[in-house]
């Protein structure tokens, strides 16, 4: 995914979450859904910054050997 591509909505709303279940049953699957939502982010995030880093490295290599570095 491009960082110009919209990321579809992961938001966890609180409808959701089924009303009979208790308060603090609710609270704890809110918060598992929040972290769940988050870690999703991230692996999304990092999926993104490994696709770039290859053409980072390629950019890399192709000016060191114009240049002659090593």
């Amino acid at each position: 995914m491009s960082t110009h591509q919209q990321v579809p909505s992961r938001n966890v709303h609180r409808s959701r979450v089924p009303s009979e279940m208790s308060g603090n049953a609710r609270h704890a699957a809110l918060v598992w859904a929040a972290r769940y939502q988050a870690a999703v982010l991230e692996a999304d995030q990092l999926r993104e910054a490994m696709r770039s880093r290859a053409v980072i490295e390629q950019a890399k290599g192709v000016l060191m050997a114009q240049r002659g570095c090593s």
